[in-house]
């Protein structure tokens, strides 16, 4: 039979721990060989707060009392004799004789509480570097926002607070962008890392900033699936890069002026001579009206190419909706051959069959001038500029990962030339911002770059193929879209033949240039209206007091000299309150909007108007209710 009294003293002698027994006047009765040799061997006897702290009263800490009650506990407590953290254990002991003492066990744990003193310093850091970082970051769990930092508080206007636990979609998204992120939420799930995908926050003010994600899926603290949203907000960049797209526009403007100034003079010499021609033969009314066509057809063209240079050179704020490539090309081929002067011969291989992208039109165009600009002065000596559309799915991992894009369907726009090609060794810099291998003067370094911006704004991928001496190729990407079968023509429109006439109205028509402003009223009498004639603004308020009768409308134009369209109606409508209007102008959309009109609902006809459409637009307004 083994002693069991010396058995068990013999393995708490050996315990590393430092135990001991007490009585309830905190004096020790047996303390083991660890507790001895650290303080004596003639502890025994002694008040425990004394050994162990050299303290002359209990500890604050100590829970001896609550073990005399019967209870065990545990506590942590710093020795500043040893300078090391304790894990402290007491529990109810039976002395014998109905007396009851108390069993402490104490345990060195310096190293542990230092591994967690280095842990919460790291983690305090690094949460100081998530708190502070200059990028938005947030942790989205279950859809719920768990993480907002103080970039998000600065970007959105909320604080964490009033954030946390809520829906991030529906708090933070545009309605017409949620579909998109719910679709990229989903890729990121299935633990793909998605970087550089752009899309709009809605701030708590209800204005839109744009924002670069780079989001990846993480293990969050509880165990849960946290997905971890990093952004940097370019709002002020994209800002700055339409300013510079405007620029560029202007430039290319610039580039075409001959060309246009050219085609206008050959226009205004068909209208003259045809118009020369009807006065000659005001007899022969068959030549006459010939004549007159001719003129009409003049107009047309004239009309025709100052509205394509209007729109190419407008100044928009970036939308991106679905664009049909092809549409863009056609549209803009006109303006790129002038662009691309006599020596450079434009060939266009579009399939018609391609479906749609999600781009800016604007922008899209804005590619095409940069890359007919930078073939035509690779070509100095004339050559070929090819644009193809075409159709392609990229199924293949290796073809996926040598042209670093995702595999899926897409639409794809080549841009070839025959000029001198690019050195091999510059080629991975021609993206960069301000590289150029132009002189001194000539170049900017930005046309490729704004080239490279705009293809990853879109969600596209651009990649480029150069042989020197033989010329230069750049295949472009986009994600292809559904083709939506809803989207019409605007000039269906124009296949209305019925022109609407006057029901016995009256139309007061502002035009400070005699020419048109006769003309116009001209055509109004023919449809039936009473028509009442106004040089400027000062002639028509006149005209409005004086006329003895109702005035159904006013038909102005919205640059007046000393004064604007919009400022005539309101101050005409004091005294015919139900008078509508209908604003005209020649000027371009910025010149417009700086005079307060072109807002929703409000009746507008741009020049040049044909006699069709401004029959059926008068009507339109007249009869709104």
């Amino acid at each position: 039979m083994l002693d069991s009294k010396n058995f068990f003293r013999d393995i708490i002698n050996i315990v590393s721990s430092y135990c001991m027994v007490c009585d309830l006047e905190k004096r020790i009765l047996f303390a083991n060989k660890a507790l001895r040799d650290a303080r004596g061997l003639d502890v025994e006897g002694q008040k425990c707060f004394e050994v162990l702290y050299g303290r002359d009263r209990q500890c604050p800490w100590c829970h001896m009392d609550r073990a005399f009650a019967g209870e065990t506990n545990q506590v942590e407590a710093y020795n500043e004799l040893e300078k090391k953290w304790y894990s402290i254990k007491t529990s109810p002991i039976d002395l014998g004789e109905g007396q009851i003492g108390c069993l402490c066990i104490l345990t060195d744990i310096t190293s542990q509480k230092e591994v967690e003193e280095t842990v919460e310093k790291c983690a305090k850091f690094l949460e100081s570097i998530v708190q502070h970082a200059p990028m938005i970051i947030l942790g989205i769990e279950d859809g719920k926002i768990q993480l907002f930092n103080e970039q998000c508080e600065k970007v959105s206007g909320y604080k964490r607070d009033e954030v946390l636990g809520k829906d991030f979609i529906e708090l933070f998204i545009p309605e017409e962008e949620q579909a998109r992120i719910q679709d990229h939420c989903k890729i990121v799930k299935e633990g793909n890392f998605a970087p550089g995908v752009e899309f709009s926050l809605k701030t708590k003010e209800g204005r839109l900033r744009q924002i670069i994600w780079n989001c990846i899926q993480v293990e969050g603290l509880q165990g849960k699936t946290l997905v971890l949203c990093m952004g940097i907000d370019v709002t002020d960049m994209r800002r700055l890069e339409q300013q510079l797209f405007q620029a560029q526009k202007m430039e290319a403007v610039g580039r075409m002026v001959g060309g246009l100034a050219h085609d206008i003079n050959n226009f205004l010499t068909a209208v003259r001579s045809g118009a020369e021609l009807a006065l000659i033969d005001l007899s022969d009314q068959e030549n006459t009206r010939k004549n007159l066509k001719r003129i009409l057809a003049a107009v047309e063209r004239t009309g025709a190419l100052t509205k394509q240079l209007l729109t190419f050179s407008r100044n928009e704020m970036v939308r991106l909706e679905p664009v049909n490539l092809n549409k863009v090309v056609l549209g803009l081929e006109d303006m790129l051959k002038k662009l691309l002067g006599e020596d450079v011969y434009l060939k266009t291989f579009l399939n018609p069959d391609i479906g749609l992208i999600y781009a800016d039109k604007g922008q899209v165009e804005q590619i095409l001038v940069n890359l007919a600009i930078n073939a035509r002065d690779a070509m100095p000596n004339g050559g070929v500029l090819q644009i193809e559309t075409g159709k392609t799915i990229i199924e293949n991992e290796t073809v996926s990962a040598k042209l670093g894009i995702e595999p899926g369907e897409y639409v794809i726009m080549i841009v070839s030339d025959t000029g001198e090609g690019i050195d091999p060794r510059i080629i991975p810099y021609v993206f960069d911002s301000f590289f150029t291998t132009k002189p001194k003067g000539k170049g900017t370094g930005l046309g490729l770059s704004m080239v490279y911006s705009i293809v990853k704004q879109s969600g596209g991928h651009i990649r480029l193929y150069s042989d020197q001496g033989k010329g230069t190729t750049f295949k472009i990407y986009w994600p292809t879209i559904p083709m939506d079968e809803g989207i019409s023509d605007v000039n269906d429109l124009k296949n209305d033949k019925e022109v609407a006439c006057s029901r016995g109205e009256t139309v007061l028509v502002v035009e400070d240039d005699s020419f048109v402003l006769d003309t116009v009223s001209g055509l109004l009498e023919r449809l039936g209206y009473k028509v009442l004639r106004a040089r400027n603004a000062q002639e028509a308020t006149e005209i409005a007091n004086m006329h003895v009768g109702d005035i159904d409308l006013l038909f102005t134009d919205i640059v007046l000299p000393g004064t604007n369209g919009k400022d005539l109606y309101e101050n005409i409508r004091k005294n015919i309150p139900d008078i509508k209007v209908l604003f005209t102008s020649g000027y371009t959309e910025n010149v417009i909007s700086r005079h307060g009109v072109l807002e929703k609902r409000v009746n507008f006809i741009h020049k040049p108007f044909d006699f069709r459409s401004l029959a059926k637009k008068i009507r339109e307004v007249l009869d709104e209710t």
